[in-house]
C-alpha cells in the first residue's frame, strides 16, 4: 500500500527518489541498495531516464522473503497472481476487447484498491 501511495505518473511505477525519500521520512521501510535493486530487476531506467522502481518486481523480490534455506524461500504472497488468474478465467482466451478488460479490472477486489476501480482514460486507451 505504501508504494502505491507513492505512484505519481504511471501505475505500478515509483521514482527511485520517491522510494528513498519515503524511507527517510518513515525511517525503516525501504533500505535496499541501488546495486541490489538493479541486480534483481527491480530498478528500471536507462541512461538519461529517471530511475524507477517497478512495484510488482519489488513486492516479489528476495528482500521480501522472511526466510531462505538453499533452494527454498518463504516470501510474501503477491496478489498479482490471483488477480491475473481471475482475469484469465473470465476472459477465457488469448485476447479480449479493451472494454471487457477495463470492465473486469474495475470489478477486481484487492487489498490495495477500492471497488469499483476508476481506470484513467489514458490507461484504458493503452489497452
Amino acid at each position: 500500500k505504501l508504494l502505491i501511495d507513492l505512484e505519481k505518473h504511471s501505475p505500478g511505477i515509483v521514482t527511485l527518489s520517491s522510494f528513498y525519500s519515503h524511507s527517510l521520512i518513515d525511517g525503516s521501510v525501504f533500505k535496499e541498495s541501488v546495486e541490489y535493486l538493479n541486480e534483481t530487476s527491480i530498478l528500471e531506467g536507462t541512461s538519461g531516464q529517471v530511475p524507477t522502481i517497478r512495484i510488482p518486481n519489488y513486492i516479489t523480490g528476495p528482500s521480501n522473503c522472511v526466510a531462505s534455506l538453499g533452494h527454498l524461500s518463504l516470501c510474501c504472497v503477491s496478489e498479482c497472481g490471483r488477480l491475473t488468474s481471475e482475469l484469465e478465467t473470465k476472459i477465457q482466451g488469448p485476447a479480449a476487447e479493451p472494454e471487457m478488460i477495463s470492465d473486469l479490472v474495475a470489478g477486481l477486489v484487492s487489498s490495495s484498491a477500492e471497488v469499483p476501480q476508476h481506470l484513467s482514460t489514458k490507461l484504458v486507451r493503452e489497452l
